[in-house]
């Protein structure tokens, strides 16, 4: 199964998605191209800027995810 399906099922399946989670889980380092391909094809996928650092160190990424 390539990276590419392996992300679009993980989004499918209802879980949220963020760039460091892909590249652990999936060797993904393109999140953001993949999100892009299954948005021109269609689908609904919802992005999330979370915060992910402390207060004194904050640091803002997108967290992906498709509603059912």
């Amino acid at each position: 199964m390539t990276q590419k399906q392996q992300i679009f099922n993980h989004l499918l399946s209802g879980k949220t998605l963020t760039p460091i989670q892909a590249l652990t889980k999936y060797n993904s380092l393109r999140l953001a191209a993949v999100v892009f391909k299954l948005k021109r094809k269609g689908y609904k996928v919802q992005t999330e800027m979370i915060n992910v650092g402390t207060k004194k160190h904050s640091k803002l990424v997108a967290q992906y995810s498709i509603k059912k």
